[in-house]
């Protein structure tokens, strides 16, 4: 039990019983007596919390992390407690980003981007835990009408999501080092944004496409990312001759910078089908004597992408959206419709079969709709339009009771007059009963 001692002229002091049992006193200097009070209750709430090796509670973290340095600093003296590291928006993005080396640096990437919008709107010398969930709204809407300097267009909802989503990593990262008790962005939705309906390239459409590619390291990239499902500016650039691709076993090893922090992702195994044979047997011919590298280690630029365009248009191909993303999801979807089982599949493209459905499921494959529109035979269909069950056919028997008799079709059986209303004046009804009335005959 905590006791406020008035030491007069407006100065307190907290005398309690310390977790030794030993009397303990804390000066708390001049306040008011409301504000004393609360401190000597959030005091015993905090003893009794940490009674037994316990820990403080969310609300005694946060007594804590308020709390000025004086009175810590006496607090600390008597009691096994320790405070949270205050940190600014730029100490913790060093101290984050030094923490990201395994990772990706496309991912790094973005969330250095993330971090230049976070500091663009609350300034690097922010502390985060002043950072409240209010302010993490202000930020969105800030997010979703902003317009890029370089673009001089406003944000994506896809990008705004993406920076949402790691401004939640951000912050909870922080909360497991007990930087903060919790994170602002805690109830924000983001992540990523799955993807509208790609669109399916046939392969006969893109081998139209490659023959108007003269560039024989792009040819082979575009067909690797239709016939491979490599991702193009990561996967690709990684590859050599003697390390990844085995002619004889008919076999890609793509290495995967994206999943390779995670345990058994660094690699994955794909099939060179004939198709994909035939472009990289062509590459290593013409490779040159001292060209390790399968189609180069440039990143895809935007020459490339215009170049691929023009060859679409003298192909006389349909253009489609999401260049190669596309054709990575052509991959996808083909596999699967080729019976090839969800998690062989997803092993070859190196994603959940989750992350399939929401972002690498293609519009339905041309050749899927002719499976279907001919699956049943011309002979099959007239083999049982013969059964009169099919025809919509019904037995009327003697007495038209279904039990024995003729066999007529319905359309021969026409309508029943019958006689309605007080005087019995005749009315004809449909097959189809009384009620509704249909037309008459």
């Amino acid at each position: 039990m905590a006791s406020l001692i008035d030491e007069a002229d407006g100065l307190w002091r907290v005398e309690f019983s310390g977790l030794d049992k030993k009397r303990k006193r804390v000066r708390l200097g001049r306040m008011s007596r409301g504000l004393a009070d609360r401190f000597s209750q959030r005091l015993e709430d905090l003893i009794s919390e940490l009674v037994g090796g316990g820990v403080p509670s969310r609300e005694s973290s946060r007594w804590l992390e308020k709390m000025s340095d004086h009175h810590y600093q006496r607090l600390e003296k008597v009691l096994p407690i320790e405070r949270r590291v205050l940190l600014s928006l730029d100490q913790w993005r060093k101290q984050f980003i030094a923490g990201c080396s395994g990772m990706a640096s496309g991912s790094r990437d973005k969330l250095e981007q993330t971090f230049d919008k976070l500091i663009e709107f609350f300034q690097g010398s922010r502390l985060l835990r002043e950072i409240k969930p209010d302010d993490a709204t202000r930020w969105r809407t800030w997010l979703e009408t902003h317009v890029s300097n370089v673009t001089q267009r406003q944000l994506s909802i896809a990008t705004v999501k993406t920076h949402v989503g790691n401004a939640r990593t951000i912050f909870g990262r922080a909360v497991k080092a007990k930087l903060i008790v919790e994170s602002a962005f805690v109830g924000q939705q983001g992540g990523s944004t799955p993807s509208e309906n790609l669109p399916f390239v046939p392969w006969q459409d893109l081998e139209s496409v490659l023959r108007e590619i003269k560039n024989p390291a792009l040819r082979l990239r575009v067909a690797l990312c239709r016939y491979a499902g490599l991702r193009v500016d990561s996967e690709p650039p990684r590859l050599t001759w003697a390390e990844h691709v085995d002619f004889d076993r008919r076999r890609l090893l793509i290495p995967c910078s994206k999943t390779k922090r995670y345990a058994g992702k660094s690699f994955r195994v794909v099939p060179i089908d004939e198709r994909l044979m035939r472009h990289l047997s062509l590459r290593y011919r013409l490779k040159l004597a001292d060209d390790v590298s399968v189609c180069g280690t440039h990143r895809v630029t935007a020459t490339n992408k215009a170049t691929i365009a023009r060859a679409i248009k003298r192909a006389g191909v349909t253009p489609w959206r999401k260049l190669f993303q596309a054709l990575r999801a052509s991959y996808d979807s083909e596999l699967r419709a080729d019976g090839v089982a969800t998690d062989f599949a997803s092993k070859m493209t190196g994603h959940s079969a989750e992350m399939s459905r929401r972002h690498y499921t293609t519009s339905v494959p041309e050749v899927i709709m002719r499976q279907v529109t001919s699956r049943y035979t011309p002979d099959e269909v007239r083999k049982a339009a013969r059964n009169p069950a099919h025809l919509g056919a019904e037995s009327t028997g003697r007495n038209g009771n279904g039990q024995s008799g003729n066999v007529q079709k319905v359309q021969q059986i026409r309508r029943i007059p019958v006689s309605a209303g007080p005087a019995g004046n005749p009315a004809e009804m449909g097959d189809k009963g009384l009620e509704p009335l249909t037309f008459r005959v």
